[in-house]
């Protein structure tokens, strides 16, 4: 439904796209990924002041076709796509997730 391949190896950022949650570094670190291993692919399920940033950081890195942006859509929808999960927040009190 997400259009990832059989072969892909997702990696997921949910959450809200702020500075508090750092996605630009989960944007570089699946980018690098990426360009050493074609087949992993960046999924970001949310939205956010920084979610422009995420877009401008990954198309300037050459592998904007390798991540999708589903906006806020329900997590239990996209959680059976990924592989792995990753957790960018600088900081947490009780985090959701």
């Amino acid at each position: 439904r997400l259009g990832f391949e059989d072969g892909d190896v997702v990696i997921g950022f949910v959450g809200r796209a702020s500075a508090q949650k750092d996605p630009l570094r989960f944007c570089q670190a699946v980018a690098s990924a990426h360009q050493r291993a074609p087949a992993v692919r960046g999924l970001v399920v949310g939205d956010g002041e920084r979610l422009d940033d995420m877009r401008r950081v990954v198309a300037r890195l050459g592998c904007a076709d390798a991540f999708k942006f589903t906006g806020w859509a329900d997590p239990s929808t996209c959680w059976p796509a990924l592989d792995l999960f990753m957790m960018t927040s600088r900081y947490e009190a009780m985090p959701y997730t």
